[in-house]
């Protein structure tokens, strides 16, 4: 008894107020149901106080990279371990998804960012979200036939990958180094090589 703001519980021969406030979600237009016979009509202006408007996420990208940030700190709170950022590309990946499941879908990415990668620190790279990185290997091969195509050999295609790591990072080695996922040894390793005219590795 709704209305009457009474329950009557099993086995009690008498009902219990109860003082009480009902949020009602629905991912359907009731009144649309209502008038099409699909939705009880009493219940709906019942519970039709005040009506709230939630948009997607997919209508609120910017909503995203604060939404993001605020569940990595809580699931860094919850395993003890110290806050990671979102790189720009991670970020930017998350802003364009369109995002189907709405909140608890980028809620379920995040987590399973830290299932998988407990120990890792640092930025959260593209790489490490599943739908990116399924995104990012369809580019890969776009950018390896395009460079196929033109005559680019692995040599320069590694050299503009790296001086363009570099230039987006400010001149940050390291920075550029974790970009490209590479350990600061091994980038460091890649540049003088090639300085020194060597090449990709065969």
């Amino acid at each position: 008894m709704l209305q009457e703001r009474l329950v009557e519980p099993v086995g009690a021969e008498q009902p219990v107020a109860i003082d009480v406030r009902v949020v009602a979600t629905s991912s359907r237009n009731l009144r649309e149901l209502v008038a099409a016979g699909q939705f009880r009509p009493d219940l709906f202006w019942r519970i039709a106080v005040v009506e709230l408007e939630l948009p997607p996420l997919r209508a609120r990208p910017e909503d995203v990279p604060e939404l993001a940030r605020r569940r990595i700190a809580a699931l860094c709170r919850e395993r003890g371990v110290p806050v990671r950022e979102l790189s720009a590309a991670a970020e930017a990946g998350l802003v364009a998804h369109p995002w189907p499941g709405n909140v608890r879908e980028l809620e379920n990415t995040l987590e399973r960012v830290f299932a998988l990668a407990p120990e890792a620190r640092g930025p959260i790279e593209a790489s490490e979200l599943e739908f990116l990185s399924m995104a990012l290997a369809g580019q890969a091969q776009d950018v390896a036939q395009r460079a196929l195509s033109n005559g680019l050999s692995l040599e320069a295609v590694e050299r503009a990958l790296i001086e363009t790591a570099l230039r987006e990072q400010r001149g940050n080695v390291s920075a550029a180094a974790r970009q490209l996922g590479l350990t600061r040894r091994a980038f460091d390793y890649r540049v003088s090589r090639l300085a020194r005219g060597e090449g990709a590795d065969a």
